[in-house]
């Protein structure tokens, strides 16, 4: 009887370490897969931000044209105060998408040393920061787009009102 009980113990604790070597493995690969998708996720952010100091830049050559304009037009000065409301936002957002992706390289180097819960935990939180930062892009996109509209249309008044001036 002892026999078959240590038997039984043995082949349990044997079935308990192989499941978890396998659940560790799993928590690995979606590990890896994770930093895959950040390193995509980490190149549209890059090109976000890129868009976003072209469109800093355009805005502050907007402002420093109407301050010189002799004729204020309000809608113009609206459409500046808005969209500067709206860069310093993307600014915030972009910033906070620079935080997480620097967090999740930091992660990698010592994703190992975790134990199964906490590669878990780890796991869950980049989905969410993921899945958080592809709907921020999205967003961003949508305002870079009816900003460069605007922008074009305020250059084309600015170019009305100073053609007029001359």
């Amino acid at each position: 009887m002892r026999i078959v009980v240590r038997t039984i113990t043995s082949l349990c604790l044997l079935f308990f370490l192989v499941s978890c070597e396998t659940g560790n493995k799993e928590l690995d690969n979606q590990f890896a897969t994770l930093q895959q998708e950040s390193d995509s996720i980490e190149k549209v952010h890059e090109s976000f931000q890129t868009t976003h100091d072209e469109m800093v830049s355009q805005h502050e050559e907007f402002k420093s044209a109407m301050e010189n304009m002799e004729i204020q037009d309000s809608s113009l000065i609206e459409y500046v105060s808005r969209h500067e409301v709206l860069l310093e936002t993307h600014d915030a957002v972009l910033e906070g998408h620079a935080e997480m992706i620097q967090g999740h390289k930091a992660l990698k180097n010592d994703f190992e040393n975790l134990s199964d819960v906490e590669k878990q935990a780890q796991i869950d939180q980049m989905l969410e920061g993921h899945e958080m930062m592809q709907k921020d892009h999205e967003a961003l996109e949508k305002d870079h787009a009816t900003m460069k509209q605007e922008h074009e249309a305020i250059r084309a008044r600015m170019d009305s009102v100073q053609g007029g001036n001359s």
